[in-house]
């Protein structure tokens, strides 16, 4: 089990260091892109799409604290 905390925990540094057009493949979480900067949304918070995800939703317009949620489980 600590094996899998450390992946998740690595998958989502990798996603938190994503700038707008950047790609980072988690495992069975896909293909993470993110899309929107968060000096381009008018709230301030970044986008992302996920594509080839056998776990998470297919699809853009995920948020950072979705994608942390979704992937802890």
């Amino acid at each position: 089990m600590k094996t899998k905390a450390l992946n998740q925990k690595a998958m989502l540094a990798n996603i938190n260091g994503l700038s707008k057009g950047d790609r980072a493949y988690c495992g069975p979480y896909g293909t993470v892109t993110c899309t929107e900067s968060a000096r381009e949304a008018k709230n301030g918070v970044r986008r992302f799409k996920v594509s080839g995800s056998e776990k998470l939703r297919n699809g853009g317009n995920w948020t950072l604290a979705n994608l942390r949620k979704a992937i802890a489980g």
